[in-house]
């Protein structure tokens, strides 16, 4: 079942299980009827479901649902009608990409990902061609800090870094938003020091 899979942490990099969660997530969506014409969907995880990355998931041909149709994380289905009103006025985007995480050590590192720089870059130029004005955080100035105070009125967030999560057995006390986040500026120094406050290290909670 669904638990059994994302309780371990390799299933978001582990194409099998991405596959099984498409089949058993996505798969039976598609075979109605009415979703043959659809290609954007719009989805709102509940539970341990908030730890699923749904644009990953892997369909039969090994394509990520996210490449193969315009998948939209919300938060609310509510939030779908007030989302559309908004972008039809003057909607502000927050851009986040290639955070310094300094350096570490251990086996829980996270390396850098020059390649989202040049992600948020070219979304950063794509918007203004749209008429829209994204604010830009990148390396040394994606803090956590920086990011949760950024993130607060926007229409449209962009986060290019590290995503991960802490399975149940690591503290069976802990809801999912405070075991899944993501890697900002220094996270690596805060794997290593233990450090908790604006540490780079910004779970879905705090988001």
């Amino acid at each position: 079942d669904i638990n059994s899979i994302i309780a371990k942490p390799e299933y978001q990099t582990d194409a099998t299980q991405r596959a099984k969660l498409y089949d058993f997530l996505v798969k039976p969506i598609l075979k109605m009827k009415s979703a043959a014409k659809i290609n954007r969907f719009y989805i709102v995880p509940d539970g341990e479901l908030f730890l699923i990355p749904f644009e990953g998931l892997l369909n039969e041909k090994g394509i990520a649902f996210g490449e193969a149709a315009d998948v939209t994380l919300m938060r609310s289905a509510t939030g779908l009608m007030q989302a559309q009103k908004q972008l039809e006025k003057n909607a502000s985007i927050l851009l986040v990409g290639a955070p310094d995480y300094g350096t570490g050590e251990g086996t829980h590192v996270f390396p850098e990902l020059p390649a989202t720089l040049h992600e948020v870059l070219d979304i950063q130029s794509m918007a203004q061609r749209q008429g829209f004005t994204p604010k830009l955080i990148t390396q040394q100035s994606a803090s956590e800090a920086t990011v949760r105070q950024a993130v607060a009125g926007q229409n449209i967030v962009h986060m290019a870094t590290h995503g991960f999560f802490l399975p149940k057995e690591f503290d069976t006390a802990l809801e999912p938003p405070w075991r899944g986040g993501l890697a900002l500026q220094g996270a690596n120094s805060a794997i290593s020091n233990g450090q908790v406050n604006d540490d780079g290290i910004a779970f879905a909670a705090e988001l």
